[in-house]
């Protein structure tokens, strides 16, 4: 994986979280009811997406010009509204379970810290 550049570890990352998410979401949903199945999709989902936004972001940072680079914040800071409303609406509307919406945003940091890991070994 020598020379891995940020879009294949943002893909890697979205791919094994997506796969992870689907069997956390369908276990959830089995022990929990649908709620929980919707709520640690929705909250997966919500991650991942933002991880991909801020990758695209930061590669794009270190290339453009510093006029450029206030465009990026002011789009970080829309992610943040965005994702707050992503993730409080289904709640609002009783469709998601508090609890299963963080199981599905602790995905995120697991698939992180296991894809780093295997391209540290790999780099080793």
């Amino acid at each position: 994986m020598k020379g891995q550049t940020v879009s294949d570890f943002a893909r890697r990352v979205t791919l094994l979280g997506a796969a992870l998410a689907s069997a956390v979401a369908l276990a959830a949903g089995w022990l929990a009811g649908p709620t929980a199945l919707v709520g640690v999709g929705v909250g997966a989902a919500v991650a991942l997406v933002s991880f991909r936004w801020l990758a695209r972001v930061a590669a794009s940072a270190v290339e453009e010009p510093a006029s450029g680079r206030a465009r990026s914040f002011a789009l970080v800071t829309l992610r943040h509204l965005g994702s707050f409303l992503m993730l409080g609406a289904p709640v609002a509307a009783g469709v998601a379970h508090p609890v299963a919406l963080a199981v599905g945003l602790t995905v995120l940091p697991v698939v992180l810290t296991t894809v780093g890991l295997l391209a540290a070994r790999e780099e080793a």
